[in-house]
């Protein structure tokens, strides 16, 4: 991208430099629903539970180093309907509501149609080390998972790309066999193009089928910088297409990841270290063979500003999030679909919403997602766009590409009379990565940040 020296950080190598920048955590998590398992596959952690809806979790061995995303999943107690939490605040004049619809641990499910599933896979120079490893035994993973009448095809790229078949093929042996030993001889190099294969993956030849599910599973750690014609294209040619992101390495691009996924009405699973490789993908590909719930629709008994207005389907253990803006958090939400083909149905009373604290913000976050999507497809003006996208996050105190947060320091730090100067502070080099894979032997290493 043109603006690639402008969006690149100097990065330190750790084996000249101590870590930079330590981070502590502390969280009070109040899901609305009894919870079952709480954990973090990325750091030890000490739980504390006060009662069955609540938990506080902070990091066991305090401060740490910044070269991985903190990642925390929780799932409901066990049960065989969809938990629901409500949760609602009041900010800038009218009231923010919030519902969570996490599937069931066990639930009939829907019968399975036969798929076309296209494996992506990122073999750029940034996928370099454990990561390139960690997407190599998913992609294997999901390819052992195909069952008797489905059909595949594989997608590699980096700054060039390569499938495997000309078209779609049945899951057979000889070519899942072919498959896999094309995966097998994958190495990270180049650099990172991620639209050519996208589009490739996205080229639906036959878009009015309904007997067949078409799924695209896109292994990558995101390090690219044009993510604005990655939506583009994703809304205009998703169709009947499902798109599933799977963020490889210990700090992938989470922005992509997750507006990816909810253009392409998909989820998102995040893999951080090989030994998670067997577990994430096995459950994801399990509840891509059949969602929990589909068919899913909300319906508000007063005017209500909803998002998103298209619901995906709910797949174990993907929770749906259904954020709105009332003037005030009365009436009723009323939640439809199917569960193993019966029809399900349940109506949540607004006033019964438990008292939350960023609420607005996940309302306003998803619609300032939607203007910047209808900015990039057309269907609102670049002036209309920013316009909408500054009311939101002023009114909600949000970071955008329009809108930062300035913090002001009063210590002196630069002696009386010196000039100003400008300089980039270098990064942790992310957890599992490579340096000289990702930065070559000859390039300049990013000097320490002088101590303050």
């Amino acid at each position: 991208v043109p603006d690639r020296d402008a969006i690149t950080a100097p990065v330190l190598d750790p084996a000249r430099h101590a870590p930079v920048n330590p981070l502590t955590l502390s969280i009070d998590l109040k899901a609305g629903f009894s919870l079952g398992r709480v954990e973090s596959a990325t750091h030890a952690i000490t739980i504390d539970a006060p009662s069955e809806r609540e938990r506080r979790i902070a990091l066991r061995d305090g401060a740490t180093a910044t070269d991985r995303d903190f990642e925390l999943t929780w799932t409901p107690a066990p049960g065989t309907s969809p938990g629901l939490g409500l949760f609602r605040e009041r900010v800038a004049g009218a009231d923010a509501v919030l519902a969570v619809v996490t599937p069931p641990v066990a639930a009939a499910q829907a019968a399975s149609l036969p798929r076309d599933v296209i494996f992506v896979i990122d073999n750029s120079g940034s996928m370099g080390g454990t990561s390139i490893r960690q997407a190599k035994a998913s992609l294997l993973v999901g390819l052992d998972r195909l069952r008797p009448g489905d059909r595949f095809n594989v997608i590699r790229f980096d700054d060039t790309m390569e499938t495997v078949f000309s078209d779609l093929v049945a899951a057979d042996e000889p070519h899942l066999a072919q498959a896999k030993s094309f995966v097998g001889g994958l190495e990270a190099r180049g650099g990172t193009e991620m639209l050519a294969p996208l589009k490739a993956a996205l080229r639906d030849a036959d878009p009015e089928e309904t007997g067949r599910v078409r799924q695209v599973v896109f292994l990558t750690d995101g390090a690219i910088g044009d993510e604005g014609r990655i939506f583009s294209a994703i809304a205009e040619a998703r169709g009947r297409t499902r798109l599933f992101m799977v963020g490889i390495g210990s700090a992938p691009n989470g922005h992509l990841m997750r507006h990816a996924a909810e253009l392409g009405r998909g989820t998102v699973t995040l893999i951080g270290s090989v030994d998670q490789v067997a577990d994430r993908m096995r459950e994801l590909l399990a509840k891509l063979e059949s969602p929990v719930v589909t068919d899913l629709a909300a319906t508000f008994s007063e005017p209500a500003e909803a998002t998103p207005t298209a619901l995906p389907d709910l797949y174990r253990g993907e929770p749906v999030t259904i954020a709105a803006r009332m003037h005030e958090a009365r009436g009723t939400l009323t939640l439809t679909g199917r569960i193993g083909g019966r029809p399900w149905r349940t109506v949540l009373d607004l006033s019964q919403a438990e008292d939350g604290a960023g609420i607005g913000k996940v309302w306003a976050r998803a619609r300032i997602g939607e203007a910047e999507t209808a900015r990039i497809t057309g269907r609102m003006t670049p002036e209309a766009a920013d316009a909408a996208i500054l009311r939101l996050a002023l009114d909600h105190g949000l970071t955008t590409r329009l809108t930062s947060l300035v913090a002001t320091d009063a210590t002196p730090r630069r002696p009386a009379g010196a000039r100003l100067a400008r300089t980039d502070l270098p990064l942790n080099l992310p957890a599992g990565w490579d340096f000289e894979a990702v930065f070559g032997t000859d390039q300049p290493r990013a000097p320490a940040p002088a101590p303050i």
